[in-house]
């Protein structure tokens, strides 16, 4: 597998479970391509935002990039991570 996207909607809102690219493969706009498709599948399903978690080991800097912004974060998570909730609002 290169790549996948796992999200759900309801509620209003889409939640992204998590996004994964194989380490050859990062870099190269598939994560946007992924990410792109998803928002526009939870408009399609009446969607008004979408959260997501991420970690600071991973790339919070990704999803911000593309409008998400964090709500919330849990230091000292698995040690000296972060787990940092992140939303997009609607435009």
């Amino acid at each position: 597998m290169v790549a996948g996207i796992d999200c759900r909607a309801g509620g209003g809102w889409l939640y992204i479970r998590g996004l994964w690219i194989a380490r050859d493969e990062r870099a190269k706009g598939l994560g946007t391509k992924l990410l792109l498709a998803a928002e526009q599948k939870g408009v399609a399903k009446r969607c008004r935002s979408a959260y997501l978690y991420t970690y600071s080991f991973q790339s919070p800097g990704f999803y911000a990039k593309h409008g998400y912004a964090a709500f919330g974060r849990l230091d000292g998570f698995c040690g000296e991570h972060t787990k940092i909730c992140m939303q997009k609002s609607p435009a």
